[in-house]
């Protein structure tokens, strides 16, 4: 008896160290996981980290030399106010349009340009252009930067005799708002990019800015902000005129700052938009996208490529488009400028995806 005693209490240590290894072990094996785990975590969070930290180091560089402009938090935008170094890219022949230009929108390079109306003397991307309806791109992107706080509370009646001057003194394209009728600032700025409207831009500028005049200079202003150095506008509707004109670059880049913008991007990517209910559209005025609509009906297009967001242009200089796309994980903008057709427009588009958008 007393002999097994004793062998129980010799049994009581070992069973302890068992128990005690048995514990260490559970908890070297939690801390082996723990530091796979915080590895993994580290390396994943490596590119994201190392982004942050290219884009603060841009934000710094740039607001040293912007003063007081507003820097939009993204490497491609900073890269896109920079002159864009396109030395190696791909020259065009065969278009149809009289300038185009390819943009790798995540690399910020020129992938290719061309166009009938291109010379010797100056690069392909830089051909001045009428760049008609694609200014409304501008145009909103102005409005947005510059609203007050209370901007969605504000509405604007329509006036018979503005819209019959758009109309009949301009010539202009009209969303569908009719007179009487009060629309809120959200659904004019839809009204301002999917159908073209003119009368949207008219509602807008006479709710947030004191005149057209003054609208102009915020509107030119803008367009040197984001880089525009070869651009200039006298209206905001994109209609005709001497002093009126840009480059299919400036009209690229414009796009890119614009899609940066979640307001606008939320614009320019709707295929279709219903305004409130107002006076005389009981169930809502309806707006399609000219792009969308437009490209959506192309032959031949890739089917590896997705369509993003855009907006047409049409005057008597011909048909133009600014349009994203996306193909292999690659945003790319394509302009097609001063068509004579819109077929031809669309086809210089599909060419660009097909041949150069890799």
């Amino acid at each position: 008896m007393e002999h097994e005693e004793r062998r129980t209490e010799r049994r009581r240590p070992h069973g302890g160290h068992r128990r005690r290894r048995n514990s260490g072990n559970r908890i070297a094996a939690v801390f082996i996981a723990a530091v796979v785990i915080a590895v993994a975590i580290v390396a994943g969070a490596y590119p994201v980290l190392a982004r942050a930290g290219r884009v603060s180091a841009a934000k710094a560089e740039l607001k040293a030399s912007a003063g007081d402009q507003e820097v939009y938090d993204s490497v491609s935008v900073i890269r896109m106010k920079q002159p864009v170094e396109a030395d190696d890219y791909t020259a065009m022949t065969g278009m149809r349009s009289a300038a185009d230009i390819l943009i790798d929108a995540d690399a910020c390079k020129i992938v290719a340009a061309g166009g009938t109306s291109a010379t010797g003397g100056t690069a392909l991307y830089q051909t001045r252009i009428r760049p008609a309806s694609m200014t409304k791109v501008l145009t909103l992107v102005t409005i947005v930067e510059n609203l007050p706080a209370d901007w969605q509370s504000r509405t604007y009646t329509f006036d018979v005799d503005k819209l019959q001057y758009l109309v009949t003194g301009l010539n202009a394209s009209l969303a569908g708002f009719l007179s009487g009728e009060t629309a809120t600032a959200e659904d004019m700025m839809y009204g301002v990019i999917l159908p073209s409207g003119a009368d949207a831009v008219e509602g807008l500028i006479e709710t947030f800015f004191p005149s057209e005049e003054d609208f102009m200079t915020k509107m030119n202003e803008t367009a040197q902000k984001i880089g525009m150095s070869n651009s200039h506008f006298t209206n905001p509707y994109g209609l005709d005129d001497p002093d009126l004109y840009s480059t299919p670059e400036d009209i690229a880049r414009l796009f890119q700052y614009a899609m940066h913008n979640s307001i606008c991007e939320e614009i320019l990517t709707a295929r279709s938009y219903t305004t409130q209910v107002m006076s005389k559209h009981s169930e809502g005025l309806s707006f399609t996208s000219g792009a969308y609509a437009t490209m959506g009906g192309t032959d031949g297009m890739p089917d590896d490529v997705t369509y993003i967001g855009g907006k047409t242009g049409y005057t008597e200089s011909g048909h133009s488009i600014v349009v994203m796309y996306l193909k292999n994980g690659h945003h790319y903008i394509c302009v097609a400028a001063n068509a004579q057709t819109d077929l031809d427009r669309n086809y210089d588009v599909r060419d660009m995806l097909i041949t150069y958008a890799k």
